[in-house]
């Protein structure tokens, strides 16, 4: 008993002497220890504790202001003990217990933790008491603000401590300790397990400063408050125990800010930004003046690199005489800080570059906030930093900013502030932000999710008009830097550019000419000569290794595969290596050949500044101009030359003209001359800078070998923007990186393969865009087409490295889709767009389906007979010769790619019921039979019973699969076709479901419609492979469900946990199967559950019992056994019990039939639709480039040989050239390095991946830096999750590692999640990527760059079916694998058993055996996608109108399944294709029709070979565009028109009791079934049903309106009621009223004792055979009691839509259906003519038309 009421009352004593009540024997008493006295009936279960019963806590305390802010709007059931109401339960287990004093002062206390407590302990001794927050004040008076208010106060008066904890009563962590002197970080003192986890140090919140802190303290204080309020400032001196040091940091928590400094040392570190500390000059001089609200800081390893941080907000100018600028500081979330202890503050860092000195920043809003800061700071002095105003730079930075997508709020709020600052100031300045406002918004119908979410920023046409005025007012008396470009001219102001108008003003004549400067240029290559004599020329062969793959290959697909990998290892090994130089010798010449660099780097510099300036002019007539420019120059009309403009004049020698108009041609040639070759000493600087860096690091030695011999191999004069790039970027162009953008330049069609690391992102694809777009003879686009995943990243790199470049070239995005409502006033935009690009010279960037959709559209208007703007977007396409570059080519032109148009009007899919039931039925045999085949495993979900377990599928026999599926389906059949059991057709049944050669046509005659279709489904799920295919399938990796999307069907995933935005299943059957499989791993949402019951109860009652039966048998084992008679019955669900749905929820959320009746009711019915046709795009339209150019690049080559023929890898084996063979090399060396630096192959442990993945990080943390993903073992589980575990454990453990960097699919960009638990977009944080552990999830596995630590270690891991291509991607990740990084691979250990099965040598193991099945994956790749790429290809090549485009979709069951489907010798797959299409389109195989076809069919023929198929298409997907759909569904409203009623007509009624039959009677009758057949829509159908010739209507019955020419009354006939039986047994239908009439004439004749064989009845009681048929009687002849014939009483229950037939009637309706016509469609047409369709399901009525249809096959 006592353990009984522990369970109800925790804190009650664990030992009670119990005592029988007087009063009763049910009643039993106790007193505990603790001097309460306890009482329990143990018939009715109540418990009371001294004499009260638990109750909840009253409104007085929960509504106090104490109460509220910690434990929110929890309820608590409490029980009384003396003055105190203390918590029945625990909660985390610790108790709470509540009292009011007489003061009306609420005192709250927390027990321990009662699982630590002593059986006999008594709970509060060591108790916390809540403090009120305004108590702080008191015992924490001089703590900081946040300490205060932002954490709850809890006091240990035993320990003598208070406790600084988070507001949530569940939230235990102790943040701060107070003991009533100091405050201590953390729990103080630390226990036992603190400092077992590494915790050396206590940090102690400096509240008296004077203690610890020298005179020069308070000064960092002041400099720490040009950012951030002293008050949110928290300072802590800390000492470490192990190293004995000890050091304060001024914690600036708002901003992410920690600096630190140790005792005796001068250095300020800023612990965030590693590697800077404060600058001891926080002024920078010649910029900001009138603003100080930044910190500059600088490296601590070389103070010349600079950077500032600053905090986000909006900037203002101050009205005073002082004239300063301030910053209205700004959260994250964009609202004012002000005071707010909570709020984090946004802050941007910005580097200061140490050459030419400008501020860089990572992202558009940096710069947009940067321009305000200059718009606010300027004067009309030049900045001796900058060297040109801050208007000027502001000038610079907004044309930096250039975007044609909406803006982000960050964006908006910056470029608003901007405008706000150029009112009435700049006119040029507010005309460009108005330029770049347009820019922003003119393209809204490109981005629908941004349309109208932006408020607008255009200005009022008054201040616009005034800024124009303003602007062409003061042309002549600005500075050049502030006029706008040509472009710009004639946006803005419609007119000719102004700068040229300028220019006309003062370019006069003379001219002059410049000095030469001697040997400048011998110079300079000595020095390049110099470097390379530093290296050796010997050169030795590298130590060769046989190749480590084995291979059989015995097919050629096999051999191609095999041999491109043997040949490039072969390569890697043939290659020949420098000889090793001592690396530490060369230091001191390096140091001397620097030295002369920089000399004449200045040099150089001053010659320009005196070309530049004017000065030492040679004639008078100069001087004389010169001195008026000496005046211009001093009012900063003509602008002083800075050393970033010099960059400008190297690409465009007519720029100089802007610093001195007097240059004649000559000395500007000279000028530019000499101008590349300080831009090659620049560059040359930067190399020497970093060999001293490498020569000083022997970790860097071999970084040191690979740059001191890459040297230019190209011509900076034919290419000087690629020179202007690589000074700016502080890069070099490597000889390998230039051949392969000058054989991709001259190479139409051409693909290269490029190594990982190998700079194809940040170096080859700007030198291509440069290239295309600066060169003025191309006159091209360059159309950049990227990934989709990776678009933001890319774009987000290329505004950095391009758009904020000295060459500023602007991006251009263009996401069309099919939605976009194209109209004249869109085509325009369009066109604009493109023009602007072109003049520009800027470049496109797109995703691949934008680009698709956009020419698809084409075809669309056409079909759509719109040829006007059909035409004029196929002109806006061809504006330009675009030149397209493919980046990740194998993975844009995939195989498996293709984009959809669906045409015409959408339809139900036919025959969807049988589909998802038949799939259904598979799915219940798989999860509760053991089938038995090997290869083919499940792992069940071991707190779910109930739950579908997950399936696990390896190799398997996809002929015993087959085979012993079908012979469970027929064993045990499910309800729905348990028919097939014991059929005479079962051979043949069996053989149609499990053969994919047996012909259906053999059954067509044999059975019925319904039943064919049902073999059918079997047919498709195993015959055809559907089911097993896609149980190997992973869930949330290779499909999933797509949240928010309104379908609800499962869609294909591009990788873990990233769904493909519009693509979805074009086979039906796999949508059904997968989306089946995805509702089972993942269950229902309450609100589906609730869905789900409710449309329950609108089912029949026998459907409801059933059904319900199902799910309670699935879910029985788990549910409690005093839970289960409240929830045994459908009848005693209450939907508003919320009590009760939580259970059942519970319960049933995994259930499958649950699952399988939310399916059938709300998402197959609603979301299985089909079109009747689909216009296809495909990769080969992606790779044409008829008239244009396209080119591409990846990191692997597996899939060339299934590439559009139209692009061709570029493949020179036979090639001598060393550069060629080192690229060529690449698979071979990737191959030589991951077996080298592969640590081990780990196998993880059986259970959960993810779960058991992130066990495996954590417990190898201290020696991994990376997770790369590629074998999405994290599926299910967040990024962000996984980084928060990782947080949690390098936080309490001395681990180097900053924090966790992770992409967040949500925000759609990289985050980190930083030590302390700040999270921050990445270009926010301080830490670099190097300093944190970084997560590559499974889509960032490619085409990602981070920059990690060379001696990293990455865990990386194998997933099911990994390719080559793949794998080599994610080992790529790690850039410097090659070096001193390395891996471990991580897999689970059903996969290693799957590879040792595969390994037929039994030699390889490791990372051998591990490659060798990956390769052999990518065979398979291949094969699968061979028929796939011919059918593409000659798709393409039939189909270039846009009516042979089109296809046509049917989807019903007898054309995916109807016929005999054989193997087909792969080889013949384009054969087949071409002659299918040649038919579809009508065209002629002439030798032109061939050209293109034949290289197809020639390539199949020789791949294909060995290769048996079946060719169906089942598991093709596509990204499918609907037409415009509107997003509310409006309820339809039917409007009935309005009828006018049948006038019944009078007849003498007395005629029936002298009349026999019905025919002699005076009025007209109509047979029962001829009435049915001329009345009802299903006409003549009806005559399949033998209805009883003797029951007959009256007209009046008959006729219930005014038909006039004889159409279908459905809805207006009267359902049977009243009837009269002759004595001939012949029945007339009566109307009611007729009804009405004749029952007073048989009450009366019976009355007066007239005896007869007539009798009056109703119809309801006449068919029930339970009731007393004769209480509403009228018997004229009682004792005969005939009772009314079952034919009769059978057929109007069926023209009634009753479903309930009882075992007599049984025969009966079989004998009225037994023409095989008559069953299934009109008997159920009849039951959804009363809207009774919802008691069709699983009642007697189908039952019936079931066994019925089974007989009358057996009879056939």
């Amino acid at each position: 008993m006592t353990l009984v009421l522990r369970h109800v009352i925790h804190s009650a004593p664990t030992t009670l002497k119990w005592i029988v009540d007087k009063k009763s024997k049910y009643v039993f008493r106790a007193t505990g220890c603790d001097g309460h006295s306890y009482s329990m009936n143990i018939c009715t279960g109540t418990v009371l504790v001294d004499g009260l019963p638990p109750s909840t806590l009253p409104l007085q305390i929960t509504s106090d202001e104490r109460y509220q802010r910690v434990f929110g709007k929890t309820i608590f059931e409490i029980i009384k003990k003396g003055e105190w109401m203390e918590t029945v339960q625990p909660v985390e287990g610790r108790l709470y217990r509540f009292r009011i004093a007489s003061d009306d002062i609420l005192f709250i206390e927390e027990s321990p933790d009662i699982n630590n407590l002593a059986q006999e302990s008594i709970p509060w001794t060591d108790s916390l008491e809540l403090l009120h927050v305004h108590e702080a004040n008191m015992w924490g008076k001089e703590l900081p603000k946040k300490l205060k208010v932002s954490y709850s106060h809890w006091l240990s008066r035993e320990q003598n401590l208070i406790f600084f904890r988070c507001m949530d009563f569940r939230k235990r962590f102790v943040h701060f300790t107070h003991n009533l002197e100091d405050c201590y970080k953390g729990k103080y003192p630390p226990g036992d397990a603190d400092t077992s986890k590494g915790s050396t140090s206590i940090d102690r919140i400096m509240i008296h400063r004077a203690s610890h802190m020298n005179d020069q303290k308070p000064s960092i204080l002041d400099i720490l408050e040009r950012v951030e309020s002293r008050a949110f400032i928290h300072i802590f001196y800390r000492e470490n125990s192990f190293t004995n040091i000890k050091s304060i940091h001024f914690d600036l928590y708002r901003l992410g800010l920690t600096f630190s400094i140790n005792e005796g040392d001068d250095v300020i570190k800023c612990l965030e930004i590693v590697g800077y500390k404060l600058a001891p000059n926080q002024h920078l001089d010649g910029v900001f003046p009138g603003f100080s609200k930044y910190l500059v800081l600088e490296q601590i390893s070389d103070s010349s690199i600079k950077k500032i941080v600053i905090p986000f907000g909006k900037i203002y100018r101050s009205q005073d005489e002082k004239m300063l600028v301030g910053i209205d500081v700004l959260s994250h979330d964009l609202c004012p800080v002000s005071d707010h202890v909570e709020k984090e503050i946004h802050v941007f860092q910005y580097n200061i570059h140490p050459r030419w000195k400008n501020f860089l920043s990572t992202s558009i809003a940096g710069r947009l906030f940067l321009a305000c800061l200059f718009a606010a700071t300027t004067c009309a002095i030049p900045d001796t930093m900058l060297g040109m105003t801050g208007e000027e730079q502001a000038m610079i930075l907004l044309r930096e900013c250039h975007l044609n997508r909406p803006l982000n709020p960050l964006e908006a709020l910056a470029l608003s502030n901007f405008m706000d600052l150029c009112r009435g100031v700049s006119a040029a300045l507010l005309l460009l932000s108005h330029d770049l406002e347009l820019s922003t918004q003119d393209f809204n119908f490109l981005h629908p999710s941004f349309y109208n979410s932006r408020s607008s920023l255009h200005l009022e046409i008054d201040t616009l008009n005034d800024a124009k005025s303003a602007y062409k007012s003061n042309l002549d008396t600005v500075s050049s830097r502030l006029l706008l470009t040509p472009a710009e001219s004639m946006r803005l102001l419609g007119g000719l550019s102004s700068l040229s108008l300028k220019k006309k003003s003062h370019l006069i004549s003379p001219k002059y000419d410049l000095v030469e400067m001697a040997f400048i240029e011998s110079t300079v290559r000595q020095h390049y000569d110099d470097i390379e004599n530093l290296g050796t020329k010997q050169m030795s062969q590298a130590e060769a290794e046989d190749f480590p793959i084995h291979s059989e290959a015995k097919t050629q697909i096999e051999n191609e595969v095999y041999q491109d990998l043997h040949q490039s290892f072969e390569l890697y090994n043939e290659r020949v290596e420098r000889n090793p130089i001592d690396v530490k010798t060369t230091i001191p010449k390096l140091e001397t050949i620097t030295k002369g660099i920089d000399d004449l780097i200045k040099k150089l510099e001053t010659y320009f500044k005196r070309a530049l300036l004017g000065i030492d002019y040679p004639t008078s007539g100069v001087c004389n101009m010169s001195l008026s420019n000496c005046y211009r120059r001093l009012c900063n009309n003509l602008p002083s030359v800075t050393k970033r403009e010099l960059l400008k004049i190297a690409y465009n020698i007519d720029f100089a003209n802007t610093f001195n108009p007097l240059l004649s041609q000559n000395a500007k040639g000279l000028l530019h001359k000499y101008i590349l070759l300080w831009l090659e000493l620049c560059v040359l600087q930067d190399k020497c800078t970093l060999l001293l860096l490498c020569a000083s690091d022997e970790q860097r030695h071999n970084e040191f070998t690979k740059e001191l011999y890459s040297n230019r191999s190209w011509s900076v004069r034919d290419h000087p923007y690629w020179l202007v790039f690589e000074a700016e970027q502080g890069i070099r162009i490597r000889p390998e990186q230039y051949e392969i953008v000058n054989h991709l330049i001259h190479s139409n069609g051409s693909i290269v393969q490029l190594n990982c690391g190998l700079g194809k992102t940040r170096v080859i694809l700007p030198m291509l865009i440069l290239s295309f777009s600066q060169n003025t003879k191309l006159d091209r686009i360059p159309r950049i087409h990227i990934l989709n995943t990776l678009l933001t990243e890319f774009c987000e790199y290329f505004e950095i490295a391009l758009g904020a470049s000295v060459m500023n070239i602007k991006l251009y995005t263009m996401p069309f889709r099919r939605d976009v409502e194209i109209s004249g006033q869109i085509i325009e935009s369009l066109e604009n767009i493109i023009h602007r690009c072109q003049y520009d010279r800027g470049c496109f960037i797109v995703a691949p389906e934008h680009r698709l959709s956009m020419e698809m559209k084409v075809k669309e208007l056409a079909l759509e007979n719109n040829l006007d703007l059909s035409e004029r977007l196929s002109n806006v396409l061809n504006l330009s010769r675009w030149q397209n570059i493919f980046d990740e080519v194998d993975e844009i032109l995939h195989y498996r790619y293709q984009l959809i148009y669906s045409i015409g009007s959408v339809e139900p899919l036919p025959q969807m019921k049988h589909r998802w039931l038949a799939a259904e039925a598979l799915m219940h045999i798989l999860y509760t039979r053991d089938i038995g085949i090997d290869g083919l495993s499940v792992r069940s979900q071991d707190l779910h019973k109930e739950a579908c377990p997950f399936f696990v599928v390896e190799e398997v026999s996809y002929d015993l699969f087959r085979e012993k599926m079908t012979d469970l389906v027929f064993t045990n059949p499910p309800l729905f076709c348990d028919w097939i059991k014991g059929h005479s057709r079962k051979a043949d049944m069996m053989q149609v479901i499990s053969n994919p050669a047996a012909d259906p046509a053999i059954l067509e005659d044999k059975l019925s419609e319904d039943h064919v279709y049902q073999l059918l489904a079997f047919r498709g799920l195993l015959a055809f492979d559907l089911l097993i295919n896609c149980l190997k399938k992973r869930y949330r990796v290779d499909f999933g469900i797509r949240q928010g999307n309104k379908k609800q069907l499962a869609v294909p995933f591009r990788g873990a946990d990233t769904p493909s935005e519009r693509s979805e299943y074009s086979h039906p059957d796999v949508a059904v199967i997968l989306s089946i499989i995805s509702y089972y791993n993942r269950g229902l949402s309450l609100e589906q559950f609730k869905y789900s019951l409710e449309a329950m109860t609108k089912k029949g009652k026998s459907f409801q019992q059933n059904t319900y039966d199902c799910w309670l048998q699935r879910s029985l084992s788990r549910i409690h056994p005093e839970t289960l008679p409240g929830i045994n019955k459908f009848d005693k669900i209450d939907l508003t019990n919320k009590v009760q749905l939580d259970i059942l929820y519970n319960y049933f959320r995994l259930n499958p039939e649950t699952i399988n009746f939310w399916l059938n009711t709300f998402v197959f019915p609603r979301d299985l639709d089909q079109y009747p046709h689909r216009l296809v795009g495909t990769p080969w339209h992606l790779a044409a480039h008829d008239g244009g150019f396209a080119i591409g690049f990846s990191g692997t080559n597996d899939l060339h040989l299934v590439l559009p023929l139209q692009m061709k890898q570029h493949l020179p084996w036979n090639t001598t050239d060393p550069i060629w063979c080192d690229i060529l090399a690449t698979n071979g060396k990737m191959l030589d390095t991951i077996i080298r630096k592969t640590k081990k192959v780990n196998l993880l442990d059986d259970g959960s991946p993810s779960e058991m993945l992130l066990q495996f990080i954590l417990e190898n943390i201290d020696s991994l830096h990376a997770l790369i993903d590629c074998g999405a073992l994290l599926v299910g589980v967040s990024c962000e999750d996984i980084a928060l575990s990782i947080q949690e454990h390098i936080s309490t453990n001395s681990n180097k590692l900053q924090g966790v960097t992770f992409y967040d699919d949500q925000r759609r960009e990289w985050m980190v999640l930083e030590k302390s638990g700040r999270c921050v977009p990445k270009f926010q944080s301080s830490f670099e990527e190097k300093d944190t552990f970084v997560i590559f999830d499974e889509p960032r596995c490619r085409g990602v760059d981070m920059k990690l630590r060379p001696d990293a270690v990455a865990a990386l891991t194998i997933g099911q079916d990994l390719t080559k291509d793949k794998f080599m991607q994610a080992a790529g990740r790690m850039r410097k694998l090659h070096d001193s990084q390395s891996l471990e691979i991580v897999l689970e250990k059903r996969l290693h058993n799957e590879m040792k099965g595969q390994n037929v040598r039994k030699v390889s193991e490791g990372i051998t055996m591990l490659l060798e099945w990956i390769i052999q994956n990518t065979v398979h790749s291949v094969v699968k996608g061979l028929p796939i790429w011919s059918e593409h290809g000659i798709f393409y090549e039939t189909s270039k109108k846009a009516v042979h485009s089109v296809l046509d979709d049917k989807s019903d069951l007898r054309s995916f399944y109807g016929k005999p489907v054989k193997k087909d010798d792969l080889s013949n797959s384009a054969s087949l294709s071409k002659k299918y299409h040649f038919e579809r389109t009508g065209k002629v195989a002439t030798r032109k029709a061939l050209l293109n076809i034949n290289p197809i069919l020639d390539r199949c023929e020789k791949l294909g070979e060995g290769y048996n198929t079946i060719i169906t298409a089942t598991d093709e997907e596509c990204e499918r565009e609907l037409q415009r759909e509107v997003e509310v569904e409006e309820e339809e409203e039917v409007e009935i028109s309005k009828q006018h009623p049948f006038s019944e007509k009078d007849w003498d009624y007395m005629k029936i009791f002298s009349c026999n039959d019905v025919s002699e009677l005076s009025i007209e009758v109509v047979p029962y079934g001829k009435m049915l057949e001329e009345n009802l829509s299903i006409g003549s159908e009806i005559r399949a049903i033998k209805w009883p010739t003797n029951l007959h209507c009256t007209t009046n019955f008959t006729k219930t309106i005014l038909v006039n020419d004889g159409s279908p009354v459905d809805n207006y006939l009267r359902i049977p009621d009243c009837f009269v039986q002759f004595p001939s047994n012949e029945v007339l239908l009566l109307s009611d009223r007729e009804g009405a009439k004749i029952c007073d004439i048989f009450l009366d004749q019976k009355n007066s004792g007239f005896s007869s064989n007539y009798f009056f009845g109703h119809f309801a009681y006449e068919s029930d055979p339970n009731s007393n048929n004769t209480m509403l009687r009228c018997d004229l002849n009682p004792v005969a009691n005939i009772p009314l014939s079952s034919d009769k009483v059978c057929s109007m229950k069926l023209f009634n839509g009753e479903t309930n037939y009882p075992s007599s009637q049984k025969e009966t309706m079989k004998g009225l259906l037994s023409i095989k016509k008559a069953v299934g469609g009109i008997v159920e047409a009849f039951v959804n003519a009363r809207e009774k369709g919802k008691n069709m399901e699983l009642s007697c009525l189908e039952k019936i038309c079931n066994e019925l249809a089974l007989e009358l096959e057996e009879q056939d």
